[in-house]
Order: structure tokens, then C-alpha cells, then sequence
């Protein structure tokens, strides 16, 4: 049961990763852009 599961939960966890770090990337990026003009 865990063996199927683990590789799935871990892509998955990698995807919501990548795409937490992608917003506050994208908010960082828009805050100094705002703060630069």
C-alpha cells in the first residue's frame, strides 16, 4: 500500500512546492518592481 502511494505524495508535494515557490516568487518579483518605480 505505502509503496504505490510514496512516489505519488512526493510529486505531488513537489508540484504544490514548485508552485507555492513560483507565487511568491512572481509576488516578490511584483513588490520590487512596485517599490523600483
Amino acid at each position: 500500500m505505502l509503496a504505490p502511494t510514496l512516489p505519488l505524495g512526493r510529486q505531488g508535494i513537489g508540484m504544490e512546492l514548485l508552485e507555492v515557490v513560483a507565487n511568491i516568487f512572481t509576488t516578490a518579483m511584483a513588490v520590487l518592481s512596485g517599490s523600483a518605480a
